[in-house]
C-alpha cells in the first residue's frame, strides 16, 4: 500500500500510556494506549497488541521458568541464535537482545524474579520504516516493565510527585520531582539544579556546547573512555546514556543532541548507592521526559 502513513518521531510524543497490572504473574508496565494500536489478546500472562495494519506487534507474556534456566543460560541462549544481534545488555534481573528478522526489527526484553523463578517476556517487531516512531514507545515500555509488589512495597518512591520544566531559551522540558524530598538550588537560562534535602542527591539539567567540538558519536567515545568500567552505556541515534561509580556515588548522565542547534541537552544525577531503590524511578523518569520541543 502506497499510501499507508508511517507515524513520526513527533507522533511519538503525543502517545498516551497506561499502565497493565498482571495480578496473577506480579508484573506491570506502561503500554500506548492510543487509537493507533488495539488489544488484540489477553490472556492469564499477559497481552498482545497490534497496529491498524498489523504490522507492528507488541507482545507481552509470562511463565514458570519452563527450562528450568538461569538468567545467564537463557541470555547466551539468546545471543547464540541471534549472533548479529546488534544490541544486547545482561542486566541484575533482566537482559535485552535486538535485531534484525527478515527485514522486521525486533526488540525482546526478558525479566526474571529469582524469588518465585519466573520469566516475564516483552516482544516488539515492526518493520524498518517504523524505527523513528517506535523506539520512545519501546523504551517507554521497557523502562516501565517491573515486578509490581516490589514498587508498591516502596511506598516512599510512588509518593514522589512531578512538574515540568520547560526551558524557553533553549526550548527543551524535562520532568523533575517536586516532592518534599527536594529543592530548586538554581535556575539559569541555561537549566536547573536540584537539591535533596540532605544534600546527599544531586541533579541537574543544562543546556550547553560541546567544549570540544565533538558530535554524539564522539562525545559518546570520550565519555566512555573516562569511564572504561562503566556497568552501562548506550548510544541511540540523538542521545547517550552512562552510569558509573565515582568517588562513592553513583552517577547516571543521559545527553541529547540538539541537531537544529549544533548544541547539547545534560543530565546528570549522582546519590549515595543506598538511595539506588529510591533514586531509581526518578532517574528513569526524569531521563524519559527529557526532550528537544
Amino acid at each position: 500500500n502506497v499510501n499507508k502513513y508511517i507515524p513520526t518521531v513527533e507522533d511519538a510524543r503525543y502517545v498516551n500510556y497506561k499502565t497493565y497490572y498482571n495480578d496473577y504473574y506480579d508484573y506491570l508496565i506502561d503500554y500506548p494506549d492510543d487509537e493507533y494500536f488495539e488489544i488484540t489478546k489477553t490472556y492469564e500472562d499477559g497481552m498482545k497488541l497490534q497496529n491498524d495494519n498489523g504490522e507492528v506487534i507488541i507482545s507481552l507474556t509470562s511463565n514458570w521458568n519452563p527450562n528450568g534456566e538461569s538468567l545467564q543460560q537463557a541470555y547466551d541462549k539468546a545471543v547464540r541464535e541471534k549472533p548479529n544481534a546488534a544490541y544486547k545488555f545482561l542486566g541484575k534481573t533482566f537482559f535485552t537482545i535486538t535485531y534484525e528478522d527478515n527485514g522486521i526489527l525486533v526488540f525482546r526484553k526478558t525479566m526474571y524474579d529469582k524469588d518465585t523463578n519466573k520469566y516475564v517476556y516483552l516482544y516488539v517487531s515492526f518493520p524498518s520504516e517504523y524505527k523513528d516512531y517506535m523506539t520512545p514507545i519501546v523504551e517507554r515500555m521497557a523502562n516501565s516493565m517491573k515486578k509490581s509488589s516490589s514498587t508498591q512495597s516502596n511506598t516512599n518512591t510512588s509518593s514522589v510527585t512531578y512538574s515540568n520544566y520547560y526551558n524557553s531559551y533553549y526550548g527543551y522540558s524535562v520532568d523533575y520531582p517536586t516532592s518534599s524530598d527536594f529543592y530548586i538550588s538554581s535556575n539559569t537560562n541555561d537549566g536547573i539544579e536540584i537539591k535533596s534535602n540532605d544534600e546527599n542527591v544531586y541533579i541537574s539539567v543544562v543546556y550547553n556546547y560541546d567544549e570540544y567540538g565533538d558530535n554524539l558519536q564522539q562525545a559518546y567515545n570520550r565519555a566512555v573512555s573516562e569511564y572504561p568500567n562503566a556497568p552501562y552505556k548506550f548510544l541511540g541515534k540523538t542521545f547517550f546514556t552512562i552510569t558509573y561509580e565515582e568517588n562513592g556515588l553513583l552517577v547516571f548522565r543521559k545527553t541529547v543532541y540538539d541537531r537544529v542547534n549544533d548544541g547539547y541537552i545534560y543530565l546528570s544525577v549522582s546519590f549515595p548507592p543506598e538511595y539506588k531503590e529510591y533514586m531509581t524511578p526518578i532517574v528513569e523518569k526524569m531521563a524519559n521526559t527529557m526532550k528537544k520541543r
